[in-house]
């Protein structure tokens, strides 16, 4: 599992690397163990966060058809301010990512029970990173796919030229 699960992280990672200007956009995928203290995907999503104690979420959404919907779901993440072909080939582009995309996630999971699938989005300030996380939930864990739109963070770092030293 944690091979395959590298892999769709580079993957994403590769596909984020292509949307707008460098570093707009950063993607990962994950693994986290559930236990009794943290049982939902919420709760172990904010104990993988830890340094991030305030992480909450504007909007939680249960895929209905789970995994069935999941590849509809990620294609607007998979390829956000393209600057090259027509509004068609991004389209498909966004189609043939998702399902490759997809086909790591079917590795992923294999012969273990998906329980459900959720969209969360994630509350962030003006200056930022704003994440969607997607969450597979198995019976003992849940595999994350973090989409993060970065510009706002980048607006709020202070130029190494302006810091103090």
């Amino acid at each position: 599992m944690k091979e395959q699960v590298e892999k769709l992280d580079g993957f994403l990672s590769g596909v984020a690397a292509f949307s707008g200007a460098l570093r707009d956009h950063t993607a990962f995928s994950y693994v986290v163990s559930l236990s009794e203290a943290r049982s939902s995907a919420e709760e172990a999503l904010a104990a993988h966060f830890s340094w991030r104690p305030n992480l909450t979420f504007s909007s939680v959404h249960v895929l209905q058809h789970g995994v069935a919907d999941l590849e509809l779901e990620l294609r607007p993440f998979l390829v956000k301010n393209f600057r090259f072909g027509t509004k068609e080939e991004v389209s498909d582009l966004r189609k043939y990512l998702s399902f490759r995309v997809m086909e790591y996630v079917c590795a992923v999971v294999e012969d273990k029970t998906v329980s459900k699938v959720l969209k969360l989005v994630a509350d962030s300030g003006p200056y930022e990173s704003s994440s969607v996380f997607f969450c597979v939930c198995l019976e003992a864990e849940v595999l994350f796919m973090q989409f993060n739109d970065d510009t706002g963070f980048k607006k709020g770092r202070v130029p190494l030229t302006e810091r103090g030293s």
